[in-house]
């Protein structure tokens, strides 16, 4: 991501500076916590958010649909699309998408 995101600074300034952003970040991330966490916190947290979505989307789809599994659905059970689609779409999206 640094190569990316300093892509308009000369390759030598881009190593240094990515250096001092890492540090910066990551004494933020350990100051509030989440720097805190071993690997496996980690990875049950993560198990954890994915199983709540899904069941959050099984239990929506659920009420629903009824019989038809075709007809679309929306987060909050509602007739039309909310902010909730917005945010767990935009969530799911950068999840899968995103390379770091």
């Amino acid at each position: 991501m640094r190569d990316h995101t300093l892509g308009a600074i000369p390759w030598p300034m881009r190593i240094l500076v990515g250096l001092m952003v890492y540090r910066t970040a990551m004494a933020t991330l350990y100051g509030q916590g989440t720097a805190r966490f071993s690997g496996e916190e980690i990875g049950a947290f993560r198990a954890d958010i994915w199983e709540n979505i899904n069941e959050l989307l099984v239990a929506s789809k659920r009420n629903m649909m009824g019989s038809d599994n075709d007809k679309c659905f929306w987060v909050l059970g509602k007739e039309n699309p909310s902010e909730a689609d917005t945010v767990l779409f935009g969530f799911v999206v950068g999840a899968v998408i995103s390379d770091a």
